[in-house]
């Protein structure tokens, strides 16, 4: 049981959440509320930057349509861009629960972030959020520079359920040998359905998140449980050969904390340089609270300045 103090940052903006709450629509569907209640708590971030332009762009090139957030922090033509995947456990999420810390991160590195409006659980279990951030990235290399993007510098990038996503999208243009992706960034990812690691016994009443709702998220993406051990839903039990370089970052009282790093070790044995960020005092979802946590400032600046590295080098 979690027994550690907590920090006074961390604690205003869970009472922050709290009295955002109370502004959630009511409703009797519990997956519905969950999402409400996501999209309410988005001013932790912060209040909004202002990004040169934000443009929503819908993609229809596999059957169905998936929503797109392009953000140009100079308007300027032929940027890099960060292809970011959102958290909220597979189920939960959408473009704007992460516009803030989005925001904030494309005008700190100088470059287009395309935030991804993939499908979510239950009604589309694994492999539908792979499926459309494979399309995203095959859209990226065709169509990006008729947006302002050059396809030959990107980089992948996902927080929690995002970064699970992210990881197996960069492992999979590496194999495909389509698109060369020049880095992948991490942010406490769920990569490892068991949740029996020591973290999560420790961790399992949060704060943030808890073993239930895990269990409850886990069950709605991946209801087969034999796929829970396929690489391309729990990235644990992947082959990562080739896969691009990556930042890791974690959170010191964070439920995923342990899973995290076993990933980011395995990363490392199969020859992939990885830097690993543990952020102290923190909690699960951190970088989306930049409003009220400097930790949740300085992750939005390490990423930043992994960027601007990759692309120097």
């Amino acid at each position: 049981m979690n027994q550690h103090p907590m920090n006074p940052q961390v604690q205003a903006a869970i009472d922050a959440a709290t009295q955002m709450a109370a502004a959630t629509p009511p409703s009797t569907d519990p997956i519905e509320s969950a999402r409400s209640y996501y999209r309410q708590i988005a001013p932790l971030g912060g209040e909004p930057e202002p990004v040169h332009s934000i443009k929503d762009h819908i993609i229809d090139i596999s059957g169905h349509p998936i929503t797109i957030r392009i953000y140009n922090p100079t308007g300027e033509e032929d940027l890099p861009a960060v292809i970011f995947f959102h958290g909220g456990w597979f189920f939960i999420g959408d473009l704007d629960t992460h516009d803030r810390p989005l925001r904030a991160l494309t005008n700190a590195a100088g470059c287009i972030v395309i935030a991804v409006e993939y499908r979510l659980a239950p009604l589309y279990p694994f492999p539908a959020a792979i499926e459309d951030g494979v399309t995203v990235l095959q859209w990226v290399a065709l169509e990006g520079k008729k947006f302002g993007i050059d396809a030959k510098r990107l980089i992948i990038a996902g927080d929690s359920a995002g970064g699970t996503i992210a990881t197996v999208i960069a492992r999979k243009a590496a194999e495909n040998n389509r698109v060369r992706i020049l880095l992948q960034v991490l942010l406490y990812p769920a990569t490892d359905p068991s949740l029996q690691t020591n973290s999560w016994r420790e961790f399992a009443d949060g704060p943030i998140v808890n073993i239930e709702t895990a269990r409850q998220a886990w069950q709605m993406y991946v209801p087969n449980i034999k796929d829970r051990q396929n690489g391309d839903a729990a990235p644990i039990f992947a082959k990562n050969s080739g896969s691009p370089k990556a930042l890791v970052i974690l959170a010191e009282y964070d439920p995923l904390q342990d899973e995290g790093k076993a990933y980011a070790d395995l990363l490392q044995q199969s020859g992939v340089k990885v830097k690993t960020s543990i952020y102290r005092e923190m909690p699960h979802g951190f970088f989306q609270m930049a409003g009220y946590i400097d930790g949740g400032k300085l992750a939005i600046a390490e990423v930043a300045n992994a960027i601007k590295d990759a692309l120097r080098n």
